[in-house]
């Protein structure tokens, strides 16, 4: 366009016009070219945005393909990984079924234990026999319990017991299993004739069983044993760890026990016998830590051995089965949702003198 302008001046000035016409002409021929000027910009300023946009559309493009083989790449990966993922869910879903299949043999065999140790244990029939007063808390932590009770008749002599074994759950189990076995062989022996006695050939019994494990095995168990006999309405107790309560006069009269366990021990120390006259409507209560040691309350400490005493002494005017209730609800409250410590069992009686025992036990 400049060139064509600059033609049209040089011939312009060829012409034979007046300097007017002239002056007129160069001055259309200005605009002219400004308006070629202003064009040609507008032209260039399009091919460049033209250019531009060209390129931005070739990156783009570009980084679409980048990112569709990116997305292609992703998808192979997780389809790979979700095939992955269904083998390995197979896999969970055998294993799951082969653990649930353990799980239902294991339950049954733990159930099955139960039925044994529940054979063991002295019958509801015989307690009721043998105790017309009374009340049982048995409290298994787990299924099958590391605790036993034990209640018999020997001749004019009725002999009470509540152990605590070492450990619960089933390893508890199979060595109260053991205890009840040899306490019931220990107890009809007409040789062994006091309640020290049979504690010292239980504790004979338990060494021998577990003397293959030499003498840092800690297997064994803590042992309130009583006998009662009614004919001259003493009782004579023995314990291993394990003290005697007896409530009588709303004061409790507390019988400690020999610091010394059923099993081995380091300085094993002889049991010894207490003598005990007992009175119409004494409270005897016989029971394990359990109740003691369990962890509750605000601060998720035990109960304690005082705060036992104290609700005992609290309750022990009621009637028997009302203080078993009443030991439950407070159990509960004190666990505050916490999961039971370890078994529990208390045992407990309101004596009565029996002038015809000899022939309500036959």
């Amino acid at each position: 366009m400049h060139t064509v302008i600059q033609a049209l001046e040089n011939k312009l000035a060829k012409l034979s016009l007046s300097d007017e016409d002239k002056k007129e002409l160069s001055a259309i021929l200005k605009t002219v070219q400004k308006a070629a000027k202003k064009s040609d910009f507008k032209i260039k300023s399009a091919l460049e945005r033209e250019k531009v946009n060209k390129r931005l559309m070739i990156s783009a493009l570009k980084e679409m393909e980048d990112d569709k083989n990116q997305i292609q790449k992703t998808n192979n990966e997780l389809l790979g990984l979700n095939k992955n993922l269904t083998a390995v869910n197979a896999l969970i879903t055998e294993k799951n079924a082969i653990i649930e299949k353990s799980n239902k043999k294991m339950l049954a065999s733990i159930n099955y234990a139960k039925r044994i140790q529940e054979a063991l244990l002295t019958s509801k029939t015989l307690i009721n026999k043998y105790l017309p007063r009374h009340f049982l808390l048995y409290k298994p932590k787990e299924t099958v319990s590391g605790d036993f009770y034990y209640i018999s008749k020997v001749g004019n002599k009725l002999i009470l017991a509540v152990a605590d074994c070492t450990g619960h759950g089933v390893s508890g189990a199979f060595l109260s299993i053991l205890g009840i076995t040899y306490l019931h062989e220990i107890t009809h022996n007409p040789k062994i004739l006091d309640s020290a006695s049979v504690l010292t050939n239980l504790r004979r019994q338990i060494k021998k069983i577990f003397g293959t494990f030499g003498s840092e095995n800690k297997n064994g168990l803590d042992i309130v044993l009583c006998t009662i006999d009614y004919r001259t309405n003493i009782l004579e107790y023995a314990g291993a760890y394990s003290p005697l309560w007896i409530v009588r006069n709303k004061k409790l009269l507390e019988y400690k026990a020999t610091k010394s366990p059923i099993g081995f021990f380091v300085k094993e120390k002889n049991f010894s016998n207490t003598q005990i006259k007992l009175y119409e409507d004494d409270l005897i209560y016989l029971f394990s830590d359990g109740f003691r040691d369990q962890l509750g309350g605000q601060l998720d400490r035990p109960f304690t051995k005082n705060s036992f005493q104290n609700l005992l002494l609290k309750i022990h005017t009621q009637p028997l089965d009302e203080q078993k209730k009443v030991l439950e609800k407070e159990l509960k409250n004190w666990q505050n949702g916490n999961l039971q410590t370890d078994d529990i069992t208390i045992l407990a009686l309101k004596f009565k003198p029996e002038l015809n025992f000899r022939n309500k036990l036959q």
